[in-house]
């Protein structure tokens, strides 16, 4: 994905989006982990050997948070019904797939943020006009200048028929004229274009 594709709201949400996904990565404190393997490995009988195994029970759960630790736990509790003693990986099993998913959550969105940093948003480009679009348009904007032109040179050849605002209102002619002169041709895809070419035809539409 472009960076320029990333939406700016979506770039605003990250830091905090990273700063949740994150959170629940945190491994667990190494004290509280130690109080809450004694306290459930107890329901079964430890082994003789406990003092030099309990690390690898440890190691198990160590960089998990504290949140599946507890759900790890609760989990061994009610669906291990072995006689024989669980082995580390039956501490791990029930939330891998969960650890794994936050991870990656949180590797993604530091992914997008890197991302998002390499350059600014950007408007989509526009597409350049055709040769027939710029053809039309400048037609267009003659065919109106032409029109405007005959119609300001009938205004002043004007006699006692033609309507008063034209015939009183010297201003009205001169601004007309002003506005003839004044025209230029944008670039045809300039959007201004139509508009001015627009405005124009609607004037001489109203001329009589």
């Amino acid at each position: 994905m472009p960076a320029s594709d990333i939406p700016t709201d979506i770039r605003a949400l990250l830091p905090a989006a990273i700063e949740a996904a994150q959170a629940l990565t945190v491994a667990i404190n190494g004290d509280r982990l130690a109080v809450e393997l004694d306290r459930t490995l107890a329901l079964w009988t430890l082994p003789k050997n406990w003092p030099d195994i309990a690390p690898f029970y440890r190691e198990a759960l160590e960089d998990v948070p504290a949140d599946l630790v507890a759900e790890s736990l609760k989990n061994l509790r009610q669906n291990f019904r072995f006689n024989s003693f669980p082995k580390p990986a039956d501490l791990r099993a029930s939330i891998v797939a969960e650890l794994r998913d936050r991870r990656a959550t949180a590797a993604k969105l530091q992914a997008l943020q890197r991302l998002a940093a390499l350059e600014p948003p950007k408007q989509p480009a526009r597409e350049p006009p055709s040769e027939e679009e710029i053809v039309l348009v400048s037609q267009r904007a003659h065919d109106a200048r032409m029109a405007l032109k005959g119609a300001a040179g009938v205004a002043k050849r004007a006699d006692e028929n033609l309507p008063n605002h034209f015939r009183n209102d010297g201003q009205h002619m001169e601004r007309v004229e002003r506005e003839i002169a004044g025209f230029r041709l944008h670039d045809a895809d300039d959007p201004r274009v139509l508009a001015e070419i627009e405005r124009i035809e609607a004037e001489s539409a109203a001329l009589p």
